[in-house]
């Protein structure tokens, strides 16, 4: 995702649907988006946990953007998608 422009900012509890700790809005087309989390006000974790949630959260949201072309019916787009996070769950990309 070197090629997008991805914003992330701290929101209130009331910004985001009921259960969630964040969201993202995004455009395929500009490679533009906006990531959502839940500001650490309206947590119930303090400290490392709350840190490791919220990198939680910005990762959820990201493989939400990566996933995103599956709506695609170009099978070329799909395969790319798989690859990349097939590649980013390896650290590293396959030889073949």
């Amino acid at each position: 995702m070197d090629d997008w422009r991805l914003t992330i900012r701290l929101v209130r509890q009331n910004d985001l649907d009921k259960n969630t700790w964040g969201n993202a809005e995004w455009d395929p087309q500009g490679k533009t988006g906006t990531i959502s989390v839940l500001d650490p006000a309206d947590y119930n974790l303090r400290g490392a946990d709350l840190r490791l949630d919220m990198e939680c959260t910005i990762v959820h949201e990201l493989v939400h953007i990566q996933v995103g072309p599956f709506d695609s019916p170009n099978e070329n787009v799909r395969e790319d998608v798989v690859n990349r996070i097939m590649t980013a769950l390896l650290n590293r990309p396959c030889p073949n």
